[in-house]
């Protein structure tokens, strides 16, 4: 059988790279012939050692760009030659960026022409309240023969554009990250040595658009969390191209118990440093999703409905802190219950991560009824 996967790969985002990572793992990739759509067909191929197309262009630059290249003819020819095609997690429908509803619509779109069956996997929706996403969301949807979203709160917003009115074809499970086990995560490892630190440390994944009063309230919170319990800090970017995750560490880096690690897409790599961390301060989704794999404390500070959702159905809704209103009293008083009560919220993580990985699993079975 030939698939074609479809998602936000090859855009230096740790966290669509471990989606894609999960799905792969769903496939026996010895029966079945898999092409991914990428930004960046070569660094996909190189980390997830399968083919990979350019996704289809969305702009007059990337499609003149298609034609000289003739890279456009070569994923219209994949697309046409699939036998079904998969439009891999994450959340790409919500009205963040609104150009984002138009560059997934095209792919899915194209689909939908070549008359190809789609299987929407593992995505979260919303909020949606831009007229274009709505109408993008719902289109793209509405023909789609199978859906699955990461939360409860994604298939009521399918549920509010009139999507699935016999719910039957929408099923919550989970992100196919969660299906992934620490011998996936630490397989193959392209970087021989992990970065180092040289002190006991909180791992801190943090990203752009920090006003100034959350920038005071997380410096504040470092500073107590170094005097009282001797950390360090280590800040890991999630992403390195525009936005660029290293920037938001610029307001911190004046302090000398703070470190700055390179950017890096192994998984092993990263793995290994949230599993040598004492606990992960965290505003990028996948950072938390990783900490759950790893059995390890975390907090997670967010403004996006997809972090509360899936935290929200993995029962882990007290590690949650919104952006909106943060202070360092807050934030440091759930620090100190993280380390107060460190085992009882291990067990927590571990009957989440059992749970989560189940629940991953069910895109597995539904994909086979493609097969």
């Amino acid at each position: 059988m030939k698939i074609i996967i479809c998602g936000n790969y090859g855009a230096t985002n740790i966290g669509d790279e471990l989606i894609l990572k999960g799905i792969l793992k769903y496939i026996d990739l010895k029966k079945h012939e898999v092409r991914v759509l990428s930004a960046d067909p070569k660094s996909t191929k190189l980390m997830h050692g399968v083919r990979s197309l350019r996704l289809m262009p969305a702009g007059p630059k990337s499609l003149i760009k298609g034609i000289l290249k003739l890279s456009l003819l070569r994923t219209l020819s994949g697309i046409k030659n699939c036998d079904l095609f998969i439009f891999g997690g994450g959340g790409l429908f919500d009205d963040s960026y609104p150009r984002a509803a138009i560059i997934w619509g095209i792919q899915a779109l194209t689909a939908y022409v070549c008359k190809k069956p789609v299987f929407i996997m593992a995505q979260s929706f919303g909020p949606l309240k831009a007229p274009l996403t709505k109408i993008i969301t719902r289109a793209v949807c509405n023909y789609a023969k199978c859906i699955t979203v990461r939360d409860e709160n994604s298939k009521l917003e399918l549920e509010k554009l009139g999507i699935d009115k016999a719910k039957t074809k929408v099923k919550v499970t989970a992100d196919p990250a969660f299906y992934l086990d620490e011998k996936n995560l630490l397989k193959n490892p392209r970087e021989n040595k992990v970065q180092k630190i040289k002190h006991k440390y909180v791992l801190a994944v943090l990203r752009q658009g920090l006003s100034k009063m959350q920038i005071k309230a997380l410096s504040d919170t470092f500073d107590k969390i170094h005097a009282k319990y001797g950390l360090h800090v280590a800040f890991l970017p999630f992403h390195n191209v525009n936005p660029d995750d290293s920037l938001a560490f610029a307001p911190f880096l004046n302090k000398k118990f703070v470190q700055r690690l390179n950017y890096t897409d192994d998984s092993a790599h990263i793995y290994k440093l949230i599993v040598g961390s004492e606990a992960v301060i965290g505003m990028r989704l996948h950072s938390l999703i990783l900490s759950i794999l790893a059995g390890k404390p975390f907090l997670a500070l967010s403004s996006f409905d997809k972090v509360k959702g899936v935290l929200s159905h993995a029962g882990l809704s007290e590690s949650f802190i919104d952006l909106k209103g943060l202070t360092a009293e807050k934030l440091c008083k759930k620090y100190d219950n993280l380390v107060k009560n460190k085992f009882s919220n291990m067990t927590k993580i571990s009957k989440a991560k059992a749970n989560l990985s189940q629940k991953s699993a069910l895109n597995k079975i539904l994909l086979t009824k493609f097969m």
